[in-house]
């Protein structure tokens, strides 16, 4: 019968275990030189090599590689084209109207027109504009009559806003420039 523990001692436990442990840590150091030299190729341009260097000298990178993204950026948007607007508010009701008459002058324009609107005791409680008319470069004069004349009519007054037209004015746009370094572009895509 053979001596197992003879065997056993015989056996090169450091070659049979330690040389694929040795040949593991190498092709991890294989692979990180392998990774280095990859980024170092994708990412960063060629240093300049100046006279006199060593060779002997650590490996340097040069500066990084970008990639720029230009883009239009809206700053201003567009207007359209606005034309003139009138509005009208009563400032005093007045008393008495039957059937009042709003009448409109100057403001450079014609043909603006509205409507009086009555409480039963003949007191004005809105004036609404039917027709904006032509023309008008600012804001005309209100007038509101009754030709029937009542007995005891105390006149109402009202205020006329005049919002100028606008011509349409372009959106207006800015060049933006993005600079993202290659490394980022390349690293992003090889995780995701």
């Amino acid at each position: 019968m053979a001596d197992q523990g003879k065997e056993l001692s015989s056996i090169d436990f450091k070659n049979l275990i330690g040389g694929p442990l040795i040949a593991v840590v190498e092709a991890q150091a294989q692979a990180a030189l392998s990774t280095v030299n990859f980024i170092r190729e994708i990412g960063f341009k060629k240093p300049a090599k100046n006279v006199g260097d060593d060779a002997g000298d650590l490996p340097t990178t040069g500066e990084p590689i970008y990639v720029v993204f230009k883009y239009p950026k809206e700053i201003t948007p567009y207007e359209p084209k606005t034309d003139y607007a009138i509005s009208v508010t009563v400032a005093n009701a007045g008393l008495g109207y039957k059937s009042p008459k709003v009448t409109f002058t100057g403001g450079g324009g014609s043909g603006a027109a509205a409507t009086a609107s009555i409480d039963s005791e003949g007191r004005i409680t809105s004036i609404e504009m039917t027709s904006q008319g032509t023309n008008y470069t600012g804001a005309p004069n209100i007038a509101i009559a009754d030709d029937s004349k009542p007995e005891g009519l105390q006149a109402a007054t009202a205020t006329v806003a005049f919002i100028p037209a606008k011509p349409s004015s372009p959106a207006v746009f800015q060049e933006m420039q993005l600079e993202v370094p290659m490394l980022s572009i390349v690293l992003f895509r090889i995780s995701g």
